[in-house]
């Protein structure tokens, strides 16, 4: 009994994963639609806070639904007498389709991330490269700026004033 219960449970889990994929599967389109922003010569800053906030909805549900998830860890952890929900640790206690289930979804998920994790890298060493690029410009603009300034004096009043302190 208490093994059919674990197997639901955990295919209750990799149920709960299989849901999430979707939003992952977003987050990386909106990954590699800011590459696609970074990568122009113009960028558009609004886009790119736009993709952002999208990504951090994303983020927010896919968090939500993992603390629903929890739950259903801790009790497969009280269960099998284990600190933690680590896959492998279960394998050794567990042999079930269940945790089959679970191992195959968390395999996917985990290649999906990883390539979203990669392109995030790549992405933010761009964003970085270009931060870097704005910077040198707006010195170089300041420079230039500060020697026109010494260079080209401001013009003082041609009009003399004087003040009679006598009177």
């Amino acid at each position: 009994m208490k093994a059919n219960i674990l197997n639901l449970v955990l295919q209750r889990i990799a149920q709960g994963y299989e849901e999430q994929f979707p939003h992952y599967e977003a987050m990386l389109k909106l990954a590699l639609e800011q590459e696609t922003e970074l990568q122009k010569e113009e960028l558009d800053i609004d886009l790119l806070v736009e993709i952002i906030n999208k990504r951090q909805e994303i983020i927010d549900l896919i968090e939500e639904q993992s603390a629903n998830m929890n739950q259903l860890k801790e009790e497969v952890c009280k269960t099998l007498g284990i600190e933690r929900f680590v896959l492998s640790e279960i394998k050794e206690k567990v042999d079930s389709q269940g945790i089959q289930e679970l191992d195959q979804v968390v395999g996917e998920l985990s290649q999906l991330l990883q390539k979203i994790r990669a392109l995030d890298q790549k992405n933010e060493e761009m964003l970085r490269q270009r931060i870097n690029e704005t910077k040198a410009k707006l010195t170089a603009v300041q420079n230039t700026k500060k020697a026109n300034e010494a260079y080209m004096p401001k013009k003082t009043s041609s009009e003399g004033m004087f003040i009679d302190f006598s009177k």
